[in-house]
C-alpha cells in the first residue's frame, strides 16, 4: 500500500547487473547509482525540485541515456 509520502521500486530481475554495470560506466557505487535514480523520480513525478539540477537526455544512445547533474 502507497500514499502521497511513498514511492514504490520494483526492480525486474536483471536489476542488480545493471546497476553494478551502470555504476562501472558512470564510475559510481551502486549505492550512487539507485540514490540518482529515486533522485531522478522524485523530480520526474515533480514530487521534488532543485534549483540546481538539469535532466538530460544523452544523444546518440539507442534508448538515450538519462542524465542528472
Amino acid at each position: 500500500m502507497t500514499n502521497k509520502n511513498t514511492i514504490e521500486f520494483v526492480a525486474g530481475r536483471h536489476s542488480t547487473a545493471l546497476i553494478n554495470q551502470l555504476a562501472e560506466e558512470l564510475n559510481l557505487t551502486p549505492e550512487e547509482v539507485v540514490q540518482k535514480g529515486i533522485t531522478f523520480m522524485a523530480l520526474y513525478a515533480g514530487l521534488r525540485r532543485e534549483n540546481n539540477g538539469h535532466i538530460l537526455l544523452q544523444e546518440g544512445n539507442d534508448p538515450p541515456r538519462i542524465l542528472t547533474l
